[in-house]
């Protein structure tokens, strides 16, 4: 039996959900993401859903609804445009190999459920140089990682981040140990 999102290590976590996000392109300017929810949340259970001017990265829980998705959505007319729909490509990153990491992380904690992985990135990059971020639902609330470029990094962002506002909450940072 496969282990479920909230068992697995933050890192291994954030693959995961890599894996369980497409990309959406050429959509309407008109749409809005309660649209983007309804058609694409009927192939199944929606995550987090980032929204931009002609473009969306949605995330769905598990990466076969994603694929579904994906299958049943490429190329279909939404409000007048033909989606391009495809699984999302990791950003290219400065620093350790896919699969490698500097060990220099931190929990993020008291997230407010509208924080995306983006959002957390941008936070993150006030403190330090981000190599990557990710966000998931544990005992109720939301929780990020944010991995630094280098201890420096982590340290500075701890020291400058701790404590402060995101998104109407105040944000707790621990180091992963």
């Amino acid at each position: 039996q496969p282990a479920s999102p909230d068992s697995l290590t933050p890192w291994i976590l954030g693959s995961y959900l890599h894996m369980s996000r497409i990309y959406v392109g050429n959509l309407s300017h008109r749409l809005r993401e309660r649209d983007l929810d309804d058609e694409f949340g009927r192939y199944g259970r929606i995550r987090d859903i980032f929204l931009k001017s002609g473009f969306a990265f949605i995330e769905f829980e598990r990466p076969d609804d994603a694929s579904y998705a994906i299958r049943k959505l490429d190329g279909v007319t939404l409000d007048g445009q033909r989606l391009q729909v495809e699984k999302a490509k990791e950003a290219p990153k400065r620093g350790p190999r896919p699969g490698q990491s500097t060990g220099f992380r931190v929990t993020v904690e008291n997230l407010s459920v509208a924080t995306s992985w983006q959002d957390l990135k941008d936070f993150g990059r006030t403190g330090g140089r981000v190599l990557y971020t990710d966000v998931h639902n544990e005992r109720g609330g939301k929780v990020g990682v944010i991995e630094f470029e280098t201890k420096e990094d982590m340290e500075e962002a701890i020291d400058r981040l701790d404590g402060r506002d995101l998104q109407g909450n105040r944000v707790k940072l621990f180091k992963v140990p």
